[in-house]
């Protein structure tokens, strides 16, 4: 084989080894970031400028056992207290018997904030974290040959709008901090690279 020939050969490894590395520092830039929105979302709760998401509906409100995530905070009652007893009068045998029909929800004067209280779920902060599962579906994906953040699952795509829509608020974009972690995590990486050479 002749210089010549080597040439392309060598050009082909170099493009391989710059596209891998790229990929890996995309890779691990993407993760970093992820991390940070994730922590910015769920944990303390702000938008994408870093301002407070809002705060949890004090509204008085009805809940489903369904609703719950854990289900032993549920107590089926209704509004006052009712728990289900009522008394039926039939007009035409003239007596009275006493029914036991117990609620299907359960009413919570503080509503939201208090469904999530009894839960043991934060409620100083609002932070769209209940179950976990939109925070799951938050992952670093290859497509075709980008890196990209998304949310992998259409159930909680359709919740991170509606959330958001309802906030009148972005809290799922890049914020700052979010950026400043990426490009910090970028400049880590290269340097990683580097001294493995």
């Amino acid at each position: 084989m002749t210089l010549e020939e080597l040439a392309p050969k060598l050009q082909e490894i170099r493009d391989k080894l710059v596209n891998e590395a790229r990929e890996r520092v995309m890779i691990a830039a993407a993760t970093a970031m992820k991390a940070e929105m994730q922590d910015r979302i769920f944990n303390r709760g702000e938008d994408v400028n870093g301002g407070k998401i809002g705060n949890y509906s004090q509204k008085a409100a009805y809940f489903t056992k369904e609703q719950f995530v854990r289900k032993s905070a549920f107590k089926a009652q209704g509004q006052n207290g009712f728990k289900g007893e009522r008394v039926v009068y039939d007009k035409k045998a003239k007596t009275a018997k006493v029914v036991k029909k117990p609620p299907q929800s359960m009413f919570l004067k503080e509503g939201y904030k208090e469904f999530r209280d009894i839960q043991g779920r934060k409620t100083d902060t609002k932070n769209y974290k209940l179950t976990g599962s939109l925070e799951k579906s938050i992952q670093v994906v290859k497509k075709d040959k980008e890196i990209l953040i998304a949310i992998t699952d259409a159930d909680e795509s359709k919740k991170r709008h509606w959330l958001e829509k309802q906030d009148n608020k972005e809290v799922f974009k890049g914020s700052k901090s979010d950026l400043k972690v990426f490009r910090q995590a970028v400049s880590d990486e290269i340097e990683h690279i580097r001294h493995s050479l």
